[in-house]
C-alpha cells in the first residue's frame, strides 16, 4: 500500500510539464565527458578525483585515481615505482589495503621487510625489518616456519643467515646450512 509521500510525489509528477523535469533528471541521464590523457608527472601529487593515464598491456588507459585503486591497484602501484609520484595519504592507505586484501603475493613482494608481522601470536604487529635488524635470531626462528608471510630477496636471506650463524651457531635449519655451504663453495670456485 502506498503511503502519503508516494501519493503526493505521484500527484506532483503528473501535474508538471516534462520540460521542468529535465533539470532534475540530468544526473541520471547525462553521460560523463570522456577523460583526457594525463600521464603521471615525476614528484607530482594526485588525489582520488584526479585522472591518471597508465599503460596496460601497451595501451594507454585513463581512469580516476580511485578507479585505479578499485580496478587495477597493481598497475597503479607499479607506476608509482617507475615514475615517482605521490598520492594523497588516505588514497595510499586504501591502495595498500586493497593490495593486501586482493593481491597478497604482489603486496608481500612490494612491501618486503616493511610488512607488519605478529611473531608472538598476540596480535601485536611489528615491522619485520625491525626484527630482522635488531633481533635476527628471533626473527629467523619465526620466519623459518612462516617463509610465505615475508618476502625477502636472496641477498636479504643470505645476510640473515650470516647474522644468525655469527650470533648463535647451530640455529640455522639444515636446508639453510646446505644453501650457505653451496654458496660458499660456488664463490670459492670463482676466486
Amino acid at each position: 500500500m502506498a503511503d502519503k509521500n508516494d501519493i503526493l510525489a505521484d500527484k506532483i509528477l503528473s501535474s508538471i510539464e516534462p520540460d521542468i523535469l529535465t533539470g532534475i533528471q540530468a544526473d541520471a541521464t547525462e553521460e560523463e565527458a570522456p577523460l583526457t590523457e594525463n600521464y603521471p608527472q615525476p614528484d607530482a601529487s594526485y588525489s582520488h578525483k584526479d585522472t591518471l593515464t597508465l599503460e596496460v598491456d601497451g595501451t594507454p588507459v585513463t581512469r580516476r585515481l580511485n578507479d585505479w585503486v578499485r580496478y587495477d591497484p597493481v598497475t597503479l602501484h607499479k607506476a608509482m615505482g617507475s615514475v615517482p609520484f605521490l598520492i594523497a595519504r588516505d588514497d595510499y592507505r586504501i591502495l595498500m589495503s586493497t593490495l593486501r586484501a586482493n593481491n597478497i603475493e604482489y603486496y608481500r613482494r612490494a612491501v618486503g621487510l616493511d610488512i607488519l608481522v605478529d611473531i608472538t601470536g598476540k596480535g601485536q604487529e611489528v615491522a619485520a625489518k625491525s626484527l630482522y635488524n635488531y633481533e635476527p635470531t628471533k626473527f629467523y626462528k619465526w620466519w623459518s616456519s612462516h617463509e610465505n608471510k615475508v618476502y625477502m630477496t636472496t641477498r636479504e636471506k643470505i645476510q640473515l643467515f650470516l647474522k644468525v650463524e655469527s650470533i648463535k651457531s647451530g640455529t640455522l635449519l639444515k636446508k639453510h646450512v646446505e644453501l650457505m655451504n653451496n654458496l660458499r663453495m660456488a664463490s670459492k670456485k670463482q676466486d
